[in-house]
């Protein structure tokens, strides 16, 4: 088994869809379709019954594509708030519902949450390259 820590997670454990190649720096892995796996990882996310901790929030999060502000400004918290949550225990419970619905809504497909999310970041990407 190998234990698939790129993802930010340190309890995902593959069976398979992995291999092991040499490169010029030695052993390296490669992961299956990548893209797949960690959208099933955030479905497991959502699902979850307990709450989220601070890695498992900041999975969705990236997943997402947004900055810790942008989701801050739409979840309604300060950027620091965001940052506190991911490096802690986890968000507030109406942090964690609200992510792991984002996640879920622009993963089935929303063409609203997916538009939002997407000017989000754009907004974002732009802000930042002008500093």
């Amino acid at each position: 088994m190998y234990n698939y820590t790129l993802c930010g997670l340190d309890n995902v454990w593959l069976e398979n869809g992995y291999s092991f190649h040499q490169t010029p720096y030695g052993e390296g892995v490669k992961i299956e379709d990548a893209d797949r796996l960690d959208f099933s990882i955030g479905l497991a996310l959502v699902e979850k019954p307990s709450p989220l901790t601070g890695k498992e929030f900041k999975f969705l999060r990236q997943q997402l594509g947004m900055s810790q502000r942008d989701l801050g400004r739409f979840i309604g918290v300060e950027d620091q708030t965001v940052a506190r949550w991911e490096k802690g225990d986890g968000p507030a419970v109406s942090g964690d519902k609200l992510v792991r619905l984002l996640f879920s809504e622009h993963e089935s497909g929303n063409l609203t949450v997916r538009d939002m999310v997407a000017k989000l970041n754009f907004v974002d990407r732009v802000c930042n390259d002008r500093r």
